[in-house]
């Protein structure tokens, strides 16, 4: 949602950036408004200023930031700072104008784009209080269009539209060196179209996307946001941020076709959030959402329609960044719950209805300890050690695989010694056990023989070879197992040793 706040609000992104006093005079906004700009690689022009009163005009007000591929640019207009009784300053932008996005890479094609900003009826309000710059702003509506995309010098043509419900938002920036940039927008409403035909050809393509309720949450220091180029050095030099999106009811469409061959899908979402959370130390990324259903359509799939839905998932990520001599926590687990699809696809393996179709599941949970022994962010470290990394221990829980009327479940844990890694051909000595029990597993392969696609001698010959790792458990048809390594290099499965 960065880019979208960028857009919709670029005056008023630009005004937040002052670092000293809204609330004195609408002279020291402006200068520092352009100091903060300065400082965040980015060059603010004017055609000239006038005061009248309270009220100080800039005249012609213009932006650009570049780096050595990418240059964005815009004129505003006038921008009109005036000198409220309460010690606020209000700020007013025209209610339309453009940027300009070029984009110009070694190697790839040449981009050139404008986009036009509509916000009718925005206002935007600067405060200070304790040094530190609270900004405010809200608008009924916003409409975002590309009025011009140039891809190599030849124009592609496309209508893309982006439609805003009513927004308000705040932006606050601290004293403090670097300074603290803390966010909040909400949005009632998104509605995007587009729609793309090939220059010169058949193809057509097109897309909609409407969604509900958006929130949208960012704290962290604002030291070098604009210079991207170097992820490692701007980590290092203290940029770090922490931010949420939350959203509500969301449909989506689209469409594809050349001529001779079409695709369709359209799909809708309950709601979800992702939260984001980086710095020089480590990086955290979760994603959930609720109530997935999409269906798919074309000339290259053999039924009349491909649909499954999804009652839910959630990815959580913890990663360490820095590198260290010390283990640090990392964390990767999957949730998908409830998982279906239609008929129509069971039908294509299973027309009998043998195999049970109820909601399918999978969950897996790990956590664990580890370093990194080079700079990751930097590519010449990565690519000068084979062994980047040392891993210390690791965990599972909530293990699940739940389906067609089989379920595994399990947990483990082991650790490592990374002084030896001899014993297991290089990789650091593991010593622990997983824990695993299988229930339904001799009922899928009677199943499977029903339907032909297991012959009856290969399915008891796996039923026999079963028992190599796993032994009868409590209740009918559930088979355990604890499979055991050892750092001497013995693996057992169930105190018997494995002939590997």
């Amino acid at each position: 949602m960065n880019t979208l706040k960028t857009l919709t609000c670029s005056a008023a992104a630009l005004a937040a950036f002052a670092t000293a006093g809204w609330s004195l005079t609408a002279e020291e906004a402006w200068q520092n408004w352009q100091d903060q700009a300065s400082s965040a690689g980015q060059t603010l022009t004017s055609t000239g200023t006038a005061k009248d009163g309270n009220t100080l005009t800039v005249q012609g007000l213009g932006f650009a930031m570049s780096d050595d591929e990418v240059t964005v640019s815009g004129t505003l207009g006038d921008a009109v700072f005036t000198e409220n009784a309460d010690g606020t300053v209000s700020i007013t932008v025209p209610d339309s104008y453009d940027i300009s996005f070029v984009v110009a890479p070694e190697f790839g094609e040449k981009v050139d784009a404008t986009v036009n900003i509509m916000q009718q009826g925005l206002t935007m309000t600067a405060s200070e209080a304790g040094g530190a710059q609270t900004f405010n702003f809200a608008a009924p509506s916003a409409v975002i269009e590309v009025t011009k995309l140039l891809i190599d010098g030849e124009e592609l043509p496309m209508d893309l539209v982006v439609k805003l419900g009513a927004m308000t938002g705040s932006h606050s920036t601290s004293p403090t060196v670097p300074p603290e940039v803390t966010q909040l927008m909400n949005i009632a409403s998104l509605d995007m179209n587009v729609a793309v035909t090939e220059p010169g050809g058949s193809g057509t393509f097109t897309g909609n996307l409407a969604m509900a309720n958006l929130v949208s949450t960012s704290k962290g220091s604002a030291s070098g946001m604009f210079n991207m180029e170097d992820m490692g050095t701007l980590l290092k030099d203290g940029f770090n941020t922490n931010g949420s999106l939350l959203y509500g009811a969301s449909v989506f469409d689209m469409a594809f076709s050349d001529g001779t061959e079409e695709f369709m899908t359209n799909g809708s979402l309950n709601g979800g959030n992702i939260t984001l959370a980086l710095n020089k130390d480590q990086l955290t990324y979760n994603v959930n959402n609720n109530g997935m259903n999409i269906s798919m359509s074309g000339s290259e799939i053999p039924l009349p329609e491909v649909a499954f839905g999804v009652g839910s998932t959630a990815y959580n990520f913890l990663m360490p960044l820095a590198q260290t001599n010390e283990p640090k926590p990392f964390v990767a687990s999957v949730e998908i719950s409830d998982l279906t699809v239609i008929d129509g696809i069971w039908n294509l393996f299973d027309p009998g209805a043998v195999l049970p179709r109820g909601p399918a599941n999978l969950n897996f949970d790990l956590a664990g300890q580890a370093n990194w022994l080079v700079d990751i962010l930097d590519p010449a470290s990565m690519a000068a050690v084979e062994m980047p990394a040392q891993i210390h221990a690791i965990s599972l829980t909530d293990l699940l695989v739940d389906v067609v009327g089989t379920q595994l479940t399990g947990d483990g844990s082991f650790t490592f010694d990374n002084n030896d890694l001899a014993t297991f051909g290089g990789f650091p000595a593991p010593n622990g056990q997983v824990n695993l029990k299988l229930v339904g597993a001799n009922a899928l392969l009677d199943k499977l023989v029903t339907m032909g696609l297991v012959p009856q001698d290969q399915a008891n010959t796996a039923k026999l070879m079963s028992g190599m790792v796993l032994r009868p458990g409590e209740g009918e048809d559930t088979l355990v197992s604890e499979i055991a390594v050892r750092p001497t290099g013995e693996v057992t499965a169930n105190g018997v040793p494995l002939p590997f």
